[in-house]
């Protein structure tokens, strides 16, 4: 078995880049090989009616379907478990798992989707057992009669914020009370660069679409390009990377169902050298971000500053689609 030391150092730090997702994923997987009573706690979680793992493993490849966080084989049953931290759904994400699990002869199949927080899916095919489970449910199965290193793992669940707490606190009323205002600054600035998007880059989606986000730490609207989905562009406001402030931002958002696209990331690197770039799996992101906090320092000026900063950032991605039209179609 192959020490937890070597696969975390497989994802070790690279600048502006958390790698919380493969973390968590390489810590369950090694606490359940290495602990028997998290292990038949986490099958009891995800209602598997097996009581111990046969092997499990991360990152399995299947070339027509994508790479599964986990997969897990019992004496009757195969799990894959999707890990979401830092991204939302690839496309179709759990449609491809679906197929893996379908071609598999395996007596019982599962499919668990495992997130910050909790995330309403549902699967098609009544066969396979699907569950949406959050890390907190992940970290109320460990306790002091856990091993050490499973013990350490509730640590880390909770310092990263993971294992998030159901309850609320007074400061959560007091968030409540201000949240609503907030959103209609964050409205306001949206909405006033809406049609200036829209005639440059096309409409909107719907602005629903913007408080749908807001359980993964961001307020933004977005473009969809393509039909299969090429890539999106965002606008709004991002503060879901750890221990850093909140942005505001545009950003060309690239899903795994690009992964045979290298014409478009090579593009979009080439033509925006100056933004930030940032990778999860095959999934890419091209950003250009500026501090909230630096804003709010403009005192009066703020919103005729925001404004612009989003419309310098929408005039260049105007003047890419100039450049290869074709890409925005």
């Amino acid at each position: 078995m192959e020490s937890l030391f070597t696969r975390l150092y497989k994802y070790r730090q690279r600048e502006n880049k958390s790698d919380l997702e493969n973390f968590s994923t390489e810590l369950l997987t090694y606490c359940l090989e290495t602990d028997l009573k998290f292990q038949k706690s986490f099958l009891k979680l995800i209602n598997s009616n097996d009581d111990s793992i046969k092997l499990i493993s991360t990152q399995e490849s299947y070339p027509k379907f994508g790479r599964p966080d986990v997969e897990i084989i019992t004496e009757n049953s195969i799990t894959l478990i999707e890990n979401k931290i830092e991204s939302l759904e690839g496309y179709r994400q759990l449609d491809r798992y679906v197929k893996i699990l379908q071609e598999n002869n395996s007596q019982n199949k599962y499919l668990i989707y495992l997130t910050k927080y909790y995330e309403c899916k549902e699967i098609d095919d009544k066969s396979i057992k699907f569950k949406n489970i959050k890390w907190w449910d992940v970290n109320e199965l460990i306790d002091k009669n856990n091993c050490e290193i499973t013990k350490v793992f509730s640590d880390y669940l909770i310092e990263n914020e993971l294992a998030v707490d159901k309850n609320f606190k007074n400061i959560d009323l007091v968030s409540l009370e201000n949240i609503a205002n907030v959103i209609a600054k964050m409205d306001e600035v949206i909405d006033s660069i809406k049609d200036y998007f829209s005639k440059k880059l096309g409409g909107f989606s719907k602005d629903s679409s913007r408080s749908t986000r807001l359980h993964d730490q961001a307020y933004y609207n977005y473009k969809s390009i393509g039909n299969p989905l090429k890539f999106n562009i965002d606008v709004g406001y991002f503060w879901w990377w750890p221990d850093l402030p909140i942005y505001l931002g545009v950003r060309v958002y690239i899903p795994y169902k690009n992964d045979e696209k290298e014409d478009i990331k090579d593009f979009f690197k080439k033509n925006l050298s100056e933004w930030e770039i940032e990778t999860l799996g095959k999934t890419i992101t091209f950003g250009n971000y500026i501090k909230l906090n630096e804003v709010i320092s403009r005192e009066d000026d703020q919103l005729p500053f925001m404004i612009d900063f989003f419309k310098k950032n929408i005039d260049e991605l105007y003047e890419l689609k100039k450049l290869n039209p074709k890409i925005f179609e």
